[in-house]
């Protein structure tokens, strides 16, 4: 459902980039347009939807004694997580969950599920159906209820991958708010990577308030950046920080690399 339908969806009512993040000071691989497509430039690289593909052959390429140019490190790392994972992205509008669910290979968005307010997707038996029929959600207290504690870590045992948006809810700015402890503590407690996805432009396309995109095709950027582990002794708190530092990062990025383009920097000013 995801992906037959909503991927299609936002992909033809708006114009995404994907940006994945080496995180080691090289420049960031992209795709964009309704099928993935490499930007100009040297040594492209790209990912597929579904597994890790080489550049040139599915054999590395060794001639030169470096290591094979392939997918980015950050996919790479990403596939080879031997264990579930927590996306944790920044949130601003509804196209987001499916933005990073079409965004991340299918390999990892298979059985992934994605946190919803407990207070306003599950309070109308409606509204709880199709949403868990779309999205694939959980529910989550926001308002520090605990009525559904522990779902998230019984997902998490059983291999399922979740998205998280630790912001609590959509920005009514389309800036990034505080982020709350509760995915970090989670990642904390399952010992699990949280893999920071930072949204941009998913505010202009289709802010709070609205049902629908806005004509034109807005361009949205979404960078995904390499996998983060809480380290030894590290606080849910301490552990939340390092992750709005690198989502900041990466947001701050993808609004630079758009800004260089040609007709979208007049969008974002």
């Amino acid at each position: 459902m995801q992906r037959l339908l909503l991927k299609p969806l936002v992909w033809s009512l708006t114009r995404v980039e994907v940006r994945w993040d080496t995180a080691s000071g090289t420049a960031p691989q992209t795709e964009s347009g309704p099928a993935p497509q490499t930007e100009s430039g040297p040594a492209p690289q790209t990912e597929s939807s579904s597994a890790p593909q080489t550049e040139s052959s599915s054999a590395p390429d060794t001639t030169s004694g470096a290591a094979s140019r392939t997918v980015p490190a950050t996919l790479t790392e990403l596939t080879e997580t031997p264990r579930s994972y927590i996306a944790v992205a920044n949130h601003a509008s509804h196209l987001d969950t499916p933005l990073v669910i079409g965004a991340l290979p299918r390999k990892l968005t298979r059985h992934l599920a994605a946190g919803a307010a407990a207070d306003y997707f599950f309070e109308v038996r409606w509204r709880k159906w199709l949403t868990c029929l779309i999205f694939n959600t959980f529910p989550v207290d926001r308002n520090g209820g605990r009525f559904h504690t522990g779902v998230s870590k019984k997902l998490l045992a059983r291999g399922v991958p979740l998205l998280i948006f630790p912001e609590g809810g959509r920005s009514a700015t389309g800036k990034i708010r505080p982020f709350k402890p509760g995915a970090a503590a989670l990642a904390i407690a399952c010992d699990v990577p949280c893999v920071p996805i930072a949204i941009v432009g998913s505010y202009e396309a289709m802010p709070r308030g609205k049902n629908w995109p806005v004509r034109g095709r807005p361009p949205v950027t979404v960078s995904i950046g390499a996998p983060m582990y809480a380290k030894d002794g590290e606080s849910a708190r301490d552990f939340t920080q390092r992750l709005s530092d690198e989502i900041n990062r990466l947001h701050t990025a993808g609004r630079q690399q758009r800004a260089t383009k040609p007709g979208i920097a007049r969008e974002i000013a």
